[in-house]
């Protein structure tokens, strides 16, 4: 039976695939080198350019105190830009949305399901796929030109997974008060941003039981729900991290 596309699907633009084997994020860069020009063109249409200076520098100081272990292709990216930006994105995870997994319903092996809409604009339409070769075998991260960190990403025949933001804590009745007092938490952190640690995973994890013991016991920076499936039916799993 021919499948039957709406309008709306028939002008979705292709997501583009890059093969970066085991070379890092300007390698993506070269390839699609616009795509990274409209993020940053919409990050300071979002925040404001002096708000994204503001927040990159701070951004900078936090991972170089934390000896983030992904600072210098966050430096390399940054010169690359030759302006702010590359610090606070890559420290964003407001990026992502709603997941969810489960047994396939055809009852063979397990499906992970993620929706993609942010909002910040120029997200969606600056999508890619990277294919990254590791030692443990190559994974498929759905990224962006100049992020470091993995949001979503599937590895075959070992599993996927996907980050969500929870619910922000509540300490007082204010969103706004709250939101500084969560920051300045995460300013006294030392640990791994969640992005960072799934990224980890991905590159160093043989499969769905070795992932999910270090998504459960490595500390992190900030509260993450992470989304894991495995192979078989029953290797499905969310994962709450409070920190």
């Amino acid at each position: 039976m021919d499948t039957v596309l709406s309008p709306q699907d028939r002008d979705l633009k292709a997501i583009p695939l890059i093969d970066a084997g085991a070379d890092g994020p300007l390698t993506l860069l070269d390839a699609v080198p616009e795509h990274l020009a409209r993020i940053i063109a919409h990050g300071e249409d979002h925040y404001g350019s002096a708000a994204l200076r503001v927040g990159d520098g701070l951004s900078r100081r936090w991972l170089k105190r934390t000896r983030n272990p992904y600072i210098a292709e966050i430096d390399a990216v940054a010169a690359r830009i030759g302006g702010p930006g590359a610090y606070l994105l890559n420290l964003s995870f407001e990026w992502t949305c709603t997941a969810g997994v489960g047994p396939d319903p055809s009852g063979d092996g397990n499906r992970m399901l993620r929706t993609l809409d942010w909002p910040l604009d120029g997200l969606g339409e600056n999508l890619i796929v990277a294919r990254h070769e590791t030692d443990v075998g190559p994974y498929y991260d759905l990224t962006w030109p100049g992020f470091v960190g993995t949001v979503t990403a599937m590895a075959p025949g070992r599993f996927s997974a996907a980050i969500n933001q929870p619910p922000m804590h509540r300490y007082t009745p204010s969103c706004g008060l709250d939101w500084l007092i969560g920051r300045a938490r995460l300013w006294w952190s030392r640990e791994l941003p969640p992005l960072h640690l799934l990224r980890r995973v991905f590159e160093t994890c043989c499969g769905y039981d070795d992932a999910r013991q270090v998504l459960i016991q490595t500390e992190l920076a900030m509260p993450a729900f992470i989304t894991l499936s495995g192979l078989a039916p029953d290797q499905a799993c969310v994962i709450e991290r409070s920190e």
